[in-house]
């Protein structure tokens, strides 16, 4: 089974386009119409749907943490960051 993304709005499209043109299953939170959305709308939203999340906000940690310890369910977290010197990504998950 393929993993469903929920594009947070700070992702460029250009990253969904070309996951899109890879098979991947994609959902922007723009194209949701909650592009003004705050983040714990955003996360809920892609609980509902069963879609991991993937943002490049670091605050969205910070919820993600806090959703952790209120033992409070999601399907996953993606945090992807890019720098001149590294690529990384964190990856959170709730039941």
């Amino acid at each position: 089974m393929a993993t469903r993304l929920y594009m947070d709005v700070h992702v460029p499209q250009s990253i969904s386009d070309q996951l899109r043109r890879r098979g991947a299953d994609v959902i922007t939170a723009i194209e949701d119409g909650l592009q003004a959305a705050p983040d714990d709308e955003l996360l809920e939203r892609a609980r509902q749907l069963g879609r991991v999340i993937f943002t490049q906000d670091i605050r969205f940690m910070v919820l993600v943490q806090t959703w952790q310890r209120q033992h409070r369910s999601f399907a996953a977290c993606s945090l992807a960051t890019n720098s001149a010197a590294r690529s990384a990504s964190t990856f959170a998950i709730s039941n």
